[in-house]
This record gives structure tokens, C-alpha cells and sequence, in this order.
């Protein structure tokens, strides 16, 4: 029987593929252990289309064709997360927090009083 490859994904199906970068410039160290750059690069998304020429990908930032020749790994991952809701405002507004990161508006009684 033969095992299931990323040839045989269906539109909508989740997918992580580690390919081969495109972007290095001719010549450009690859490997990380020596300063250069990494040779490897992950698109994360769902599959649009799927031929001998490789595959399309949705990601959040596009739509990412990847040559059959740059596969290198490839597999299903969960569907992502539901988006989390924005953070609510900090209570006492946006002047109660300076850039030093503390709150210099308390009023619960906790903490030395820092007015003086």
C-alpha cells in the first residue's frame, strides 16, 4: 500500500511544509552553526490546489505556490485556534500606567503610597 504524501491533499486541508528557501542570493552561506543563513523555511496554512507542479498554500500573510523539487517535509496540523478576543483596557485608564511599567494610580490601599 502506498503511504500518503502531500500529492494526495485536498483543498481546505491544514498544512505545515518545510521547503527549501528561494530567497538566498546565489552563493549565500547556508547553515546556522557558521553565521550563514537557514537553508529551510515553514509555510503554514490551507491548501488551495494541489498538482505535479507542487502546491499552493493560503497563509496568513498570502498565498505561497511551492515548487514539488522544494518540498521537503510536509503534514496535516489541527485546525488553527479560534482568534483571542483584544485585551480590555487596564482598569483606571491609560493614565494610571506609565512607561516605567508601574502603577502609579492605585487606589486598593495595597502598596507603599508613592503621592509624596
Amino acid at each position: 500500500m502506498r503511504r500518503a504524501t502531500w500529492r494526495d491533499w485536498t483543498p481546505g486541508t491544514r498544512v505545515v511544509v518545510r521547503r527549501l528557501r528561494d530567497d538566498l542570493p546565489a552563493g549565500a552561506p547556508t547553515g546556522t552553526l557558521h553565521g550563514g543563513e537557514p537553508p529551510f523555511t515553514d509555510v503554514l496554512g490551507d491548501v488551495l490546489a494541489v498538482d505535479d507542479a507542487g502546491l499552493t498554500v493560503r497563509t496568513r500573510r498570502g498565498d505561497v505556490h511551492v515548487p514539488a523539487a522544494a518540498v521537503v517535509r510536509a503534514k496535516t496540523v489541527p485546525p488553527a485556534p479560534p482568534r483571542r478576543a483584544p485585551r480590555a483596557a487596564a482598569p483606571g485608564g491609560a493614565d494610571a500606567r506609565h512607561d516605567d511599567g508601574h502603577d502609579h494610580g492605585r487606589t486598593d490601599g495595597d502598596g507603599p503610597d508613592r503621592s509624596a
